[in-house]
């Protein structure tokens, strides 16, 4: 956890910091190695499982749909350990955010699921919604710098859009 050159790693600079930094033991594992989750008996079990799907969002899904007693009904604390380790902090933190000023201390994470499901169709209608005009300027004669006033858009967010 402290980086120190060779010169300045001496014997004073251990003495000094054996005063104050205690030496712990602790134990260090890879979630992403374990390939049998079931010696968990906690959250951690629903949680690394995850982690075997957090590059398959079709397959995370199915073991979110699976899983969905634990999902139904997923504590605050679960839901922050699974957003952190699977990298996942926008989705995540909508849905933990609904947990913020709730005294209820469980949260279905199936409607954040929904509601995740439901914010990507928006996002992908309006992206195509724009690349729809931007197609229809580009072939009604438009210059690349007209389209780009009319969207809103840099020159270059109209070419990649474009693929030119």
């Amino acid at each position: 956890m402290f980086s120190f050159s060779e010169e300045t790693l001496n014997q004073n600079t251990i003495d000094i910091f054996s005063k104050y930094v205690n030496d712990y033991k602790i134990n260090l594992f890879n979630p992403t190695k374990i390939t049998d989750y079931t010696v968990f008996k906690t959250d951690l079990q629903i949680i690394f499982g995850m982690l075997q799907y957090k590059k398959d969002k079709n397959a995370l899904r199915r073991y979110i749909s699976d899983n969905e007693d634990f999902f139904s009904c997923i504590s605050y604390e679960a839901a922050n350990a699974a957003g952190t380790l699977l990298h996942s902090s926008k989705w995540f933190d909508k849905a933990i955010g609904k947990f913020i000023n709730k005294e209820k201390e469980d949260y279905d994470m199936c409607e954040a699921i929904e509601d995740m499901i439901n914010d990507g169709r928006i996002e992908g209608r309006l992206e195509g919604e724009i690349r729809g005009k931007i197609i229809a300027y580009y072939d009604m004669g438009c210059s690349l710098e007209d389209i780009a006033k009319k969207m809103a858009l840099s020159v270059g967010e109209v070419e990649n859009i474009l693929n030119l």
